[in-house]
């Protein structure tokens, strides 16, 4: 108990839980010592994982931030510069670069990849570059790109088949494919070239920029690959406003980010300022806000892996401003506004380094002759923290002939209303709060147009109470009944973007009722349009729910979560312990009677199926054990379904 005064007095968080809750126990809980420290341990394994969760929530999802609290990772294995890497899979592959281990500027082929979970760096299969010899086949310069699941390199510096010194451009375009650790040949570049971006977007691998074999002329070159269609070859797709190399690049709402970069090359380079922005739906560039640069300085270049995207934010960590010159400005673009903020700098000058967001933590590796790797966490100024939600089910259903077909893993939903039989579609969608708190703001976000014409049409928003379907079960004969009136309107035309509607209400009272969002989407008006939006199982602009809530709990966050603990405590099933390493009681009291479905989801809606078992009268202990399922550590949600309830849980596996 002198603990629990003492932390309270220290601002602790989990101790302002639990004298909030002491404050209303029963005085027949405190006269009983053995009973007390029943109570004691249940209170302190409860709110350990409240506070748990709001630490994540802060830590790893903060994104209108200004600080960054920088640390160390784990460092690479050598020193290396002008490396390439993208994050796939909550991990940061590193590709080549320039070998320390040689006297001569000679591409490598190692390449690494970095786990968070184990802060360890592992080897993967070694670049295949041509000429390749044991001392050749690596890369430097490459342009990079990646659609979730492989992984895109294409022209760059290559080595001498000697292994000792480099080649300046080449046609050469790999895959690298994550599951199977392995490279896959695609159609060559129309020219020998290096130092562009490569960007991904809908299906499409655009390379931009960049220099000749001779170093001797920047391009404003633009090709564009289909990957669906490698037979029809690269094509030319609008220039680069301001022909550069050595530039940054991203893709945020479905379009491409052209970022600063250099004239010329080394002693006699100018590194340039300008940012541009490609829209694929008119093949059309145009000028934003310049990226910030010190005093004095004309630009920054050498950051082509060096951009990431958070939220609805770009970051460009670091810089090189004049030849074998470096900066550690971090700065931030928001395209709702075409400004740019600078946030807290790298804690050393860093230029031609890999940058990553795992998770909401920021990773930059490598670059300027070093291995480490810095590790920041957003450190939330305003008060609150903006969580952006995927989708754990999504579906469309069609009436008539189709009402029976499940589209579920269909990479679009599909809206249209018509009087025709058959040729109606609505869509489903389902998000998990899970661990949020103190919901302020909630908005959904679509990526999608009208494929039909240029008109504009209207898709109506209405809640869903029912969240027991299925991606994979539902369609038109069993979707669930929406509540009515509609949340709001989303007007769409046939330019390609996310559209957004506003749904805080419908987010708070679902947060209340069960945690869970299920919603409905439908054409009103019977425009017979077709109006088509990404889903979840789309590679790029998945639907998003946007969450603000307050990044620290509030005395009336703390007053409610105690309130809710005592009032609850005797009639929800009881996890124990919990953090755990996957092998914890749970224990339903008298109120849970009847037969109990038990199962466990990732926050990507994952289900893991664990029992079923008839809780008798008078309640039951359970000892679950998923060690067996490899479950990576994290945050989970462990759901009980009984025939008159259901409940969930966060629990957190540990290593």
């Amino acid at each position: 108990m002198l603990w629990l005064i003492k932390s309270k007095k220290n601002n602790n968080l989990e101790a302002q839980i639990l004298c909030r809750i002491f404050f209303y126990l029963p005085r027949k809980t405190m006269s009983n010592t053995f009973t007390f420290k029943q109570t004691l341990f249940k209170l302190k394994i409860s709110v350990i994982i409240v506070t748990s969760i709001l630490i994540l929530n802060i830590n790893c999802f903060a994104q209108n931030f200004t600080t960054i609290n920088w640390t160390t990772a784990a460092s690479q294995k050598y020193n290396v510069s002008e490396a390439q890497g993208k994050v796939v899979n909550g991990k940061l592959y590193s590709f080549g670069g320039f070998d320390s281990q040689k006297p001569t500027f000679t591409p490598t082929k190692r390449s690494y990849v970095y786990n968070p979970d184990t802060n360890l760096w592992t080897a993967i299969a070694n670049l295949p570059f041509t000429p390749t010899s044991d001392s050749s086949g690596g890369i430097t310069h490459a342009g990079i790109a990646t659609d979730g699941t492989n992984i895109y390199l294409a022209s760059g510096y290559t080595s001498n088949t000697a292994g000792t010194g480099q080649i300046f451009g080449t046609r050469q375009v790999w895959k690298y494919n994550v599951a199977s650790n392995t490279y896959t040949k695609m159609p060559d570049l129309p020219a020998a070239i290096a130092s562009g971006q490569l960007e991904y977007l809908n299906g499409i691998l655009h390379y931009m920029g960049g220099t000749n074999s001779a170093r001797t002329i920047d391009l404003a070159t633009h090709y564009a690959l289909n990957v669906n269609n490698l037979a029809a070859g690269w094509i030319t797709l609008a220039p680069v406003p301001n022909a550069r190399n050595h530039a940054g690049s991203a893709v945020l709402n479905g379009k491409i980010y052209f970022i600063g970069g250099q004239h010329g090359q080394d002693s006699k380079l100018v590194t340039q300022k300008e940012v541009d922005v490609y829209d694929p739906s008119t093949n059309a560039w145009a000028k934003l806000a310049d990226l910030p640069v010190p005093a004095g300085a004309n630009g920054r270049g050498h950051i082509s892996s060096s951009v990431t995207v958070m939220g609805n934010r770009i970051l460009v960590l670091g810089a090189e401003i004049v030849h074998q010159t470096s900066v550690n400005m971090v700065s931030a673009y928001t395209p709702a506004t075409n400004t740019w903020e600078n946030l807290t700098p790298l804690p050393a000058n860093r230029f031609s380094g890999v940058a990553g967001n795992i998770n909401g933590l920021i990773y930059y590796t490598s670059g300027s002759k070093t291995k480490t790797t810095y590790k920041g966490t957003p450190q939330t100024q305003t008060g609150t923290t903006t969580t952006t939600l995927s989708p754990v089910a999504d579906a469309y259903v069609r009436n008539g002939n189709y009402a029976a077909i499940n589209y579920g893993t269909d990479t679009a939903l599909y809206i249209k209303s018509s009087t025709s039989a058959g040729f109606t579609k609505t869509s489903y969608l389902k998000f998990s709060l899970g661990n949020l708190a103190n919901i302020t703001s909630a908005k959904l976000r679509l990526f999608g147009r009208n494929v039909d014409n240029s008109n504009t049409c209207n898709v109506a928003v209405y809640g869903v109470n029912i969240d027991t379907w299925v991606e994979t079960g539902l369609i038109f004969n069993n979707a669930p009944s929406a509540t009515t009136p509609a949340l709001d309107t989303l007007t769409i035309s046939s330019v390609a973007k996310y559209y957004e509607v506003d749904i805080t209400a419908h987010v708070q009272a679902q947060f209340a009722r069960d945690k869970t969002v299920s919603l409905f989407l439908k054409d009103p008006f019977t425009k017979n349009t077709n109006l088509v939006f990404n889903s979840r199982e789309n590679k790029a602009n998945k639907p998003q729910l946007i969450i603000t809530s307050s990044a620290t709990p509030s005395n009336s966050i703390v007053n409610s979560i105690a309130t809710d603990y005592i009032h609850e405590e005797h009639e929800k099933p009881i996890v124990f312990p919990n953090p755990s390493k996957g092998i914890f009681n749970l224990q339903f009291s008298d109120h849970s009677e009847g037969l109990t479905s038990i199962d466990i989801y990732d926050q990507a809606g994952k289900i893991y199926n664990i029992d079923k078992i008839r809780v008798p009268h008078g309640g039951l202990d359970v000892l679950i054990n998923v060690s067996k399922l490899k479950l990576k550590p994290g945050v989970y949600y462990l759901r009980i379904k009984g025939s008159e309830r259901l409940e969930q849980f966060p629990i957190i596996i540990q290593q």
